[in-house]
């Protein structure tokens, strides 16, 4: 077998900074092993992330243990989180494996933003690409879906989606890489181990290059991907305030265009998977239904009926009240980044942002949604009124409220990002140290494709 290290494109330029993902796994480790070793040719700084999902107990404990023993032996910087994957899943109404997958894309995004990442390197083999590929044409995949995992994105790469599971057993028994076998690979209730456990090799008694056969199938499904993509017209979309509009143009276009939108149109709400050909057709239809109807959709996510075309929202009602302890630090909610400064003076005030007196604000002040019961007492005003009456004020749509993000003590309303801020907390002459909070939409990007 050829030596897996000298015949794969690590695609890593002097000085970047590298995250792999490390679960223990023979191919995490692996992978781990392979850029230690390219560390120093290629002048890179590497940094290793284990994710203990918190669902086998002492188990994964034993795991995230060899992660760090294995990476420090290495002299790699290892940087573990702790995540409640059930508690996290039944909560939002997930499967496990969805849950623990958004979890732990979630901390490379933090990671990413925390340590100026540049890329994020995952160790998908040849076997998983397989599964993959099986797994999206069985849920009724359009040819994007039979693509499979790509090796290389904007981010994220996967250097060994063209190597073989037995190619990279034989690499770590060389190089004596420990590892550990999940046990839950054997619970064939998750649909991937189904595919790889029962399907697969049933596939392979006739079909012995299957997996072969369907990485050639995927990379021919994604020429196909590319060239059609690159006739979309995606200027009939329209992001703004955590909606995503799609034009009225897109519904006389063919079937094979206008789906492409609409898939567009939901990634740019964070959702890249279980979004599937049902869905897709359902929100088609919508286009022939008269103004003000809509479709609820997975994840959250609804859809409404315009006089000018498709807008979709995500429902932050089914969020459960979405919120944070607010710091003086940015952090992130929902689809917003939020950004917080400390000034002594401001010149002017600029158009989205919010500005607070820092001594007129109370200890137990959280950034979070609106809640049925807030009050605001705006700027100028004598009194409290109810939020929702400003809103109403305003004009802002009830659908869109939800996705509004204030900043609260208890019921009271101090700020509403994007828009205003409190009587309470305004800043004033003698103000000595000015809070300003501002936010921008972003999408999170958790995808395996």
């Amino acid at each position: 077998m050829y030596n897996i290290a000298m015949n794969i494109n690590l695609r890593i330029k002097k000085g970047e900074n590298i995250l792999v993902g490390v679960s223990g796994g023979a191919d995490s480790m692996c992978l781990l092993h392979i850029l230690t070793q390219a560390k120093e040719k290629l002048k890179f700084n590497l940094f290793v992330c284990h994710v203990n999902h918190s669902i086998r107990g002492e188990e994964a404990d034993r795991d995230q243990k060899l992660v760090e023993d294995f990476a420090k032996s290495l002299g790699a910087k290892c940087i573990t989180e702790k995540v409640d994957a059930i508690g996290f899943s039944k909560k939002r109404g997930l499967t496990l494996e969805e849950g623990a997958r958004i979890l732990r894309y979630e901390v490379f995004d933090k990671l990413r933003r925390e340590y100026a990442i540049d890329k994020l390197y995952l160790a998908h083999n040849k076997g998983d690409q397989a599964e993959t590929v099986l797994m999206h044409i069985a849920r009724g995949s359009s040819i994007a879906g039979a693509s499979g995992m790509k090796e290389e994105g904007e981010f994220v790469c996967r250097p060994l989606l063209g190597v073989s599971r037995e190619e990279i057993l034989s690499y770590n028994k060389k190089n004596n890489v420990p590892y550990i076998i999940d046990s839950t690979n054997l619970d064939n209730s998750y649909s991937r181990n189904f595919i790889r456990n029962e399907v697969l090799p049933l596939l392979k008694v006739h079909y012995p290059n299957i997996e072969d056969s369907l990485s050639k199938f995927a990379k021919l499904c994604a020429q196909d991907e590319e060239f059609i993509s690159k006739n979309v017209n995606f200027g009939l979309i329209f992001a703004k305030n955590n909606e995503v509009k799609v034009l009225e143009a897109a519904k006389f276009l063919h079937p094979s265009l206008a789906s492409r939108l609409i898939k567009e149109a939901v990634k740019k709400l964070g959702v890249f998977a279980d979004f599937n050909g049902v869905h897709i057709n359902s929100v088609m239809e919508l286009f022939f239904s008269p103004s003000g109807c809509k479709l609820d959709l997975p994840w959250g996510l609804v859809c409404h009926r315009d006089y000018d075309g498709l807008t979709f929202v995500r429902n932050f009602e089914r969020q459960e009240g979405a919120s944070v302890k607010f710091a003086l630090k940015s952090v992130r909610l929902l689809n917003w980044e939020v950004d917080v400064e400390i000034k002594n003076s401001v010149d002017h005030f600029e158009k989205g942002k919010v500005y607070l007196d820092k001594s007129k604000l109370p200890e137990n002040v959280l950034l979070r949604t609106y809640r049925s019961g807030d009050k605001f007492k705006k700027l100028g005003a004598s009194g409290s009124k109810k939020l929702c009456d400003y809103f109403t004020d305003k004009k802002i749509e009830k659908r869109k409220r939800n996705s509004i993000l204030v900043l609260a003590s208890g019921s009271e309303v101090l700020a509403v990002l994007g828009y205003d801020v409190s009587e309470l907390v305004k800043v004033e002459k003698t103000t000595k140290e000015i809070v300003v909070v501002s936010q921008k939409e972003v999408s999170g990007d958790y995808s395996l494709t």
